[in-house]
């Protein structure tokens, strides 16, 4: 059952619930600031591709030059630390290294998931092989 569903029909927030709405609040919050930091970490490069990109192209490709204005404009639109309070910036600055290490905690985690993952899928396959070859040795068996 959906969280909303179960939230609208239930009416009551179970811990199990609760925990659930718990990790996907930190989640949001966590993408918002790798998000957040990757907008400012790639301002300068943004704005160096876009007049590389203006010096490129040919006074003539009207098409170009409006997918041009279209990039400025979603450039304009993301975030860079002259958009930013200084409150801002220094909580970005503060929380950095702390959710970096947090990721790569979480990327050790997934790796030794997708470890077991390949294990199991080949378990899997040898499994699937000895019960194929036994199907052919009884099929053999029945012909003789």
């Amino acid at each position: 059952m959906k969280i909303d569903a179960q939230l609208f029909d239930t009416k009551i927030v179970t811990l199990e619930l609760n925990q659930k709405l718990d990790w996907y609040h930190s989640e949001i919050s966590r993408s918002a600031f790798w998000q957040n930091t990757v907008q400012v970490d790639t301002y300068e490069d943004r704005k160096k591709l876009l007049q590389y990109l203006s010096s490129q192209i040919s006074a003539f490709d009207l098409k170009l030059w409006f997918v041009l204005q279209e990039l400025r404009f979603h450039h304009n639109q993301m975030l860079n630390r002259n958009k930013m309070n200084k409150k801002d910036i220094q909580f970005m600055d503060e929380n950095y290294e702390e959710l970096k290490h947090e990721i790569l905690i979480r990327r050790g985690f997934m790796k030794k998931l997708y470890q077991k993952y390949v294990t199991l899928y080949s378990n899997y396959e040898k499994l699937n092989r000895r019960l194929l070859k036994n199907k052919s040795n009884n099929r053999k068996n029945l012909l003789l």
